[in-house]
Order: C-alpha cells, then sequence, then structure tokens
C-alpha cells in the first residue's frame, strides 16, 4: 500500500488534482481513487486485538451502503461516543471510492482532528 505523504489540492476548485507519495512518486486523483480499489481490504474485528472495523463500525458502512442502493436522498447514521465515527466516514469514503466529499464539524479542534486523520486515513492500514 503506497504511504501518500503529501496531498497537493487546486486552488481555486479545492478538488484534489495530484497526491505525491513518500518516495517522490505523483498520482493523478484517477490513480489515487482506483488504489483505493487494491489498497483497501475491509474486514470486520471480533476483538481488539484484531485489525479491522469495529462491528458498529461496519454496521453503521453497510446501513449506509443499504440506504444509497436505494436512494440517493440525505440521510443520518447515529453511532455512540468513541465508536469511531470519523474511521466509519474514511471507510466510506475509501470503499466507495468518493472523489471529493465536504465534512462540516462545530469546532476548529475537531476541524483540525478530522483533517490530519483523512490525511492518512485513520487506522484502517
Amino acid at each position: 500500500m503506497r504511504k501518500y505523504k503529501n496531498i497537493i489540492s487546486t486552488i481555486g476548485r479545492n478538488k484534489l488534482s495530484r497526491c505525491t507519495d513518500a518516495e517522490g512518486r505523483t498520482f493523478n486523483r484517477e490513480e489515487l481513487i482506483n488504489s483505493w480499489k487494491e489498497s483497501y481490504h475491509e474486514r470486520v474485528s471480533r476483538n481488539e486485538d484484531e485489525v479491522g472495523l469495529r462491528l458498529p463500525q461496519f454496521g453503521a458502512l453497510s446501513a449506509i451502503r443499504a440506504h444509497w442502493a436505494t436512494s440517493n436522498s440525505p440521510a443520518t447514521i447515529v453511532l455512540p461516543t468513541g465508536t469511531g465515527k470519523s474511521e466509519t466516514m474514511y471507510a466510506t469514503i475509501i470503499s466507495e471510492r468518493i472523489a471529493s466529499s465536504l465534512i462540516i464539524v462545530p469546532s476548529n479542534l475537531l476541524r483540525e482532528q478530522i483533517f490530519e486523520g483523512a490525511r492518512h486515513f485513520g487506522i484502517l492500514p
């Protein structure tokens, strides 16, 4: 799996145009999104020792997919504190290969946390 260190955005549109990995190789938007297909392997962890989505995260991701299978209207997913809402968001973006997303958060601190997590896609690897 490639590690993407620097994300370069086009300033006027704020859309990802290319990405540079740790070795300095540059990839365009399509190559980056296509790499998610190869790099993302969905696993569900049954205990804390396993790597993968926790059951509430997998349930939320399944609910999102079920909703999108029948509708394109907005929906709300509610998860309790500490269940991994951010990682669920990242998993949705990667597994569904969503090219652009708008994430709205209520505070600057949370905005910074979400940005840092999205830069590295949380704990998904």
